[in-house]
């Protein structure tokens, strides 16, 4: 056979490169977020007074929250106008809509909340710290990969190698250097210190932990709702009223004095509401590309990428403030960019046919389905080409006996997609293969489409 270069199928870079654009673009939008808030939130601490200080953060909270309402509402209008009928729930094939179930719906709201209730302690972890501790508040704030590549692992059975483990330590080691390392005074720490105005930087750590988790659960909710067949428009704009709502309920109960009175209508700052409202245009922005990130089943992948946001929050802090990164944060965020980086390429491994195939004799099967099967050793499937198609495909079999390519999830191409039904996903490259072989094959995905293996009798395990 001639030497060919399998890269987990044309279809799949395609799709992996979709997901690492979209991951990219949620990166760079919630970077931008944190940095509103944290510019906003030292604006409102300096020049509202402290009767009115709570009020005034709660307003500001609602005033993000709220600018997600427009877009969401508006979706619903698209959808309805396209459909014909007011649907708050709808998938991408309009027959799998009756299939949503009550907990999906559940739990897609909930996201919204979570996103929400991330956002607030985030606010609390900036009031907490000194404008010179935005980035490595930041990057506590980004390592929500922790949790959701251990739990990806453990229930979404998206697998975690060693070398998937090391480049999450990597990034891991790189926020811990960027965010506790010592460093020397900053012109705001400076300026602090003239006025004699005081920061906890413990709580503010705290509080981005806790701002941490809160966002990861809304990341796994995210998936949740991709795996649930909901629309990525459909999960996005009710994610987006959840919050609006929240908005509503914190404006009406939160939004008072000290002594539960009204708070005057232009207790904001103009500034504090234009950096409010920015933040709300790029928080939407942000959670829009994570929904069409997170709709491809790359959730490690995603978090790593958006985990890096950190860096955006340090670069913002000098271009704009002039605050130069500290040498500990510096070689943080050479740290994680690292991590990201290598992460990142590790999405396209290439295996040649002679590594597939190794040196025993090969051997060709033609399938009824005009399949042709590449056989080594007698009876091993390794590749298989369909009719009419240049492209090589690993089986299975040339998962297993491959490494690095053993660990990945492989979409199903297009053209694979008509023969599953006629016995052809013996060499289906949808699948999650484990140590422990064909015992735990997940159902793999076309576009959005999923397509179980269980239901076909002549599949073949090793």
């Amino acid at each position: 056979m001639p030497e060919v270069i399998v890269e987990a199928t044309n279809p799949y870079s395609e799709y992996s490169g979709r997901c690492v654009a979209y991951s990219f673009m949620a990166m760079l939008c919630f970077g931008i977020t944190n940095y509103l808030i944290a510019v906003a939130t030292g604006i409102l601490d300096n020049s509202v007074e402290a009767y009115y200080a709570i009020g005034a953060e709660w307003k500001m909270l609602a005033i993000i929250w709220g600018v997600g309402g427009v877009p969401g509402i508006l979706c619903y209008l698209i959808q309805w106008l396209r459909v014909g009928r007011m649907e708050m729930f709808w998938s991408h094939n309009p027959i799998d809509t009756p299939s949503i179930t009550w907990g999906t719906k559940a739990l897609t709201l909930i996201g919204g909340l979570g996103l929400g209730v991330s956002m607030s302690l985030m606010k609390k972890a900036f009031v907490f710290t000194s404008p010179a501790d935005k980035g490595p508040v930041s990057a506590v704030l980004c390592s929500t990969i922790i949790v959701v590549s251990v739990y990806g692992h453990f229930v979404f059975r998206e697998l975690l190698s060693k070398r998937h483990a090391l480049l999450i330590g990597i990034v891991v080691c790189g926020v811990l250097i960027s965010a506790l390392g010592p460093g020397g005074s900053t012109k705001a720490e400076d300026q602090a210190a003239a006025t004699g105005q005081e920061y906890h930087e413990t709580l503010g750590f705290l509080f981005a932990i806790l701002s941490m988790l809160a966002f990861a659960s809304t990341t796994l909710l995210v998936r949740y709702s991709a795996i649930g067949k909901v629309s990525t428009w459909s999960a996005f704009s009710a994610r987006l009223l959840s919050q609006t709502g929240m908005a509503v309920i914190v404006g009406y109960a939160f939004v008072k004095s000290d002594e539960g009175q009204d708070l005057p209508p232009l207790v904001l700052p103009s500034e504090v509401v234009a950096l409010a409202v920015l933040a709300g245009i790029t928080q939407v922005a942000g959670f829009f590309a994570l929904n069409l990130a997170l709709s491809y089943p790359y959730t490690s992948l995603v978090n790593v990428v958006v985990s890096a946001n950190s860096i955006v929050v340090l670069g913002l802090n000098f271009a704009i403030d002039g605050l130069l990164p500290c040498p500990s944060q510096l070689i943080g965020m050479l740290v994680i960019l690292f991590g990201l980086v290598t992460e990142v390429e590790r999405q396209y491994p290439e295996a040649s046919t002679s590594q597939l195939l190794g040196t025993g004799p090969v051997s060709e099967l033609h399938l009824e389905t005009r399949t042709v099967i590449y056989i080594v050793d007698g009876n091993v499937p390794v590749l298989f080409k369909l009719h009419g198609s240049s492209c090589l495909y690993p089986t299975i079999f040339g998962l297993n006996r491959t490494l690095g390519l053993s660990s990945l999830r492989f979409m199903i191409s297009e053209p694979v997609v008509p023969f599953l039904a006629r016995g052809a996903d013996l060499m289906l490259p949808g699948v999650v293969i484990d140590h422990g072989g064909a015992r735990l094959i997940l159902a793999g995905e076309s576009g959005h489409e999923r397509y179980s293996m269980f239901s076909n009798r002549n599949i073949l395990f090793d």
